[in-house]
């Protein structure tokens, strides 16, 4: 574990595994998961769970990974992002996305967040709100950008710091709207 990375409270925990045990968070199985013709993957850089996120997507973004990862990954990208210079890198990088897939061809994005994560401690988000903000990003790809786009969610969890306890899961968006309309979990 990096010098500034910390382990999950017993709030992140308690709300991860609870999502987790209502069928929130999913194995991710590379078969589920068509990247055929590509896969532009939008993450963190975070360098304490960078080496994980990338055996990841070295095993279900097979064969054409095309990256960009920075701090804040997707979080940035979403319209609710409380840093104006974090805004900008979202705008950029909804540009990135438009330009890699002219560029590429590649027609499935891949938004990773995960927790911990310094910039959603930054700016007092929970688990909860993180997921919503993922989630958000996913539908405003699609309304700004859209053309046929595939857009799949994930959330990498660093359950206790230690290598062998990092997990990268799948969230489904469809799932999570119906869940938030029926004010199962408070807004945000």
């Amino acid at each position: 574990m990096g010098k500034h990375a910390r382990k999950l409270t017993e709030k992140e925990l308690h709300d991860l595994a609870v999502l987790r045990e209502e069928g929130f968070f999913l194995d991710v199985e590379p078969k589920l998961l068509d990247v055929s013709g590509g896969a532009i993957v939008v993450l963190c850089g975070d360098g304490d769970q960078a080496l994980d996120q990338m055996k990841y997507i070295e095993r279900v973004c097979r064969p054409r990974p095309h990256l960009h990862a920075i701090n804040g990954g997707p979080l940035l990208m979403n319209r609710k992002c409380p840093d104006p210079a974090g805004r900008e890198k979202g705008n950029m990088l909804f540009e990135e996305i438009r330009e890699s897939r002219e560029l590429k061809e590649i027609d499935t994005v891949v938004l990773i967040a995960h927790v911990p994560c310094g910039k959603a401690d930054a700016w007092g988000l929970d688990v909860i709100t993180i997921v919503d903000w993922i989630v958000g990003v996913k539908d405003e790809i699609k309304d700004e950008i859209n053309h046929g786009l595939r857009v799949r969610c994930k959330l990498h969890v660093d359950w206790t710091g230690a290598e062998e306890d990092k997990r990268t899961y799948f969230l489904s968006g469809k799932k999570w709207r119906e869940f938030r309309r029926m004010q199962l979990v408070r807004p945000q």
